[in-house]
């Protein structure tokens, strides 16, 4: 009978190794052989710059191997082509011209080079950018203005407020974090219960985005990390938030499943892979606090 029992122990200990045992799921290596990838974020601070290379696969190490400096890189406006971009290093091409974005224009990005298939992206332009016409800054998080959850955030072990009076438009996309140390560090922030009202939440990394739902003079209230030195309001294009919300959910699967199979990072170029789209950015400084509790 012993005999019988630790039989029995060693086959259910073995179905249960088993079971802890990986799942192997079969992986078809796309063909990106001939293709190349772009990446252009725009803004009407900066000359036009865009990143090419190699159209690399998930299983792929990324390295300057692939890295592009052949390419024929050329921005158009809505009739014709206004800039070739020069190869400047790792990829990059800029506007020898100090050519810059301009607002009410519509852009498009054209890429080619020798052995791969042409880069067409669609047409994009920049969007309007909110208006900030103050701000105060509180050393402590103001009561009953903010998700429960943020009051009892352990990560955060502690957090301060930010007020931004800022004119918003119906149909914006709002992108808003903070960031810590010149920018190296970027953190998600809380909006208070009344902002959401006028506001549509999506998910993103490391930062929050919203739509507007109608015009408004809004009083922006940010929860943010206590050591968090600016606050970030950025207006995006939708494809940009396209691009970050196809990143959370990839970010989501890869990291806490292997159950669930990788979505597609969004891209709205044709030939080929990457981004082409417009933001405005208006960094604010949070060092100086207004009050203190």
């Amino acid at each position: 009978m012993f005999k019988l029992k630790k039989i029995l122990y060693f086959l259910l200990l073995t179905c249960i190794l088993q079971a802890c045992d990986s799942t192997e799921i079969d992986y078809i290596k796309p063909d990106n052989v001939n293709r190349l990838a772009a990446f252009c974020f725009f803004n009407p601070d900066s000359v036009w710059s865009v990143q090419v290379s190699k159209l690399a696969n998930v299983t792929d190490i990324s390295s300057d191997d692939l890295l592009i400096q052949n390419a024929l890189v050329i921005i158009k406006d809505d009739t014709e082509m206004i800039d070739t971009l020069s190869f400047i290093d790792k990829g990059i091409y800029k506007s020898i011209n100090n050519m810059k974005p301009e607002f009410n224009k519509i852009y498009s990005l054209e890429v080619s080079c020798p052995g791969y298939e042409t880069l067409y992206s669609t047409k994009e332009s920049l969007p309007s950018p909110v208006v900030i016409s103050g701000n105060t800054v509180y050393s402590f998080l103001i009561e009953n203005t903010f998700p429960s959850e943020t009051y009892n955030d352990t990560l955060w072990y502690k957090q301060k407020t930010v007020e931004t009076n800022i004119s918003v438009k119906k149909g914006q996309f709002i992108r808003v974090s903070s960031t810590e140390r010149n920018g190296n560090i970027e953190w998600g922030i809380a909006v208070s219960l009344k902002n959401m009202n006028n506001l549509i939440a999506y998910d993103c990394l490391n930062a929050n985005i919203f739509e507007v739902k109608e015009n408004q003079l809004m009083k922006l209230q940010s929860a943010v990390y206590a050591k968090s030195d600016a606050l970030n309001i950025m207006t995006i294009s939708a494809d940009y938030l396209l691009y970050e919300v196809s990143s959370a959910e990839y970010d989501f699967v890869v990291n806490t499943t292997r159950i669930l199979t990788p979505n597609n990072i969004f891209s709205n170029i044709s030939g080929g892979g990457g981004l082409f789209v417009g933001y405005t950015l208006d960094i604010i400084s949070i060092n100086i606090i207004s009050k203190c509790s």
